[in-house]
């Protein structure tokens, strides 16, 4: 077995590990080394896609947020910019010939080892950031929210 499959097995183990520890239900393909669960934010659900890439020795977790209505879609790329500029870890991603916005946190890691500290903390920080920000961003979509009250909130 190669190294990276060896590293790759281990990061799976590590975030298997970690949701263990937190009691997650949570569907696992281990021969796809991904992860599908979910979590309750404060209003909405927070589904989470978790994906290991031995070949990049990358750990990738996602969470899809929404889908921008074409008519709002050229202001929503100025949100979701706004948006980003404030995280300090990850970003949203937003495809403007779909809508669609998801998040998207990864870690590389190549020659060490994710400990469960390091995990734990990955999968706080994607559920915090999309749990901040997905109902502004329903709310927006929505109509309850207009471009200029959002672009407020994204810089509060």
């Amino acid at each position: 077995m190669s190294d990276k499959k060896k590293q790759a097995q281990l990061a799976f183990k590590a975030i298997c590990k970690a949701l263990d520890d937190n009691n997650w239900r949570y569907d696992k393909d281990t021969d796809k080394m991904s992860i599908v669960c979910g979590a309750r934010g404060d209003d909405l659900p927070i589904p989470l896609r978790i994906t290991i890439d031995g070949d990049r020795a990358l750990l990738r977790m996602s969470s899809y947020v929404n889908s921008i209505p074409e008519s709002k879609r050229m202001e929503a790329a100025a949100v979701i910019c706004s948006i980003n500029y404030r995280l300090v870890s990850g970003c949203f991603d937003y495809d403007i010939r779909d809508g669609e916005v998801s998040y998207r946190q990864s870690i590389s890691f190549a020659d060490s080892v994710l400990s469960d500290a390091m995990c734990e903390y990955l999968l706080f920080c994607v559920c915090s950031t999309v749990d901040e920000y997905n109902d502004k961003i329903a709310d927006y979509i929505g109509g309850k929210m207009s471009f200029e009250e959002i672009m407020r909130k994204a810089f509060e």
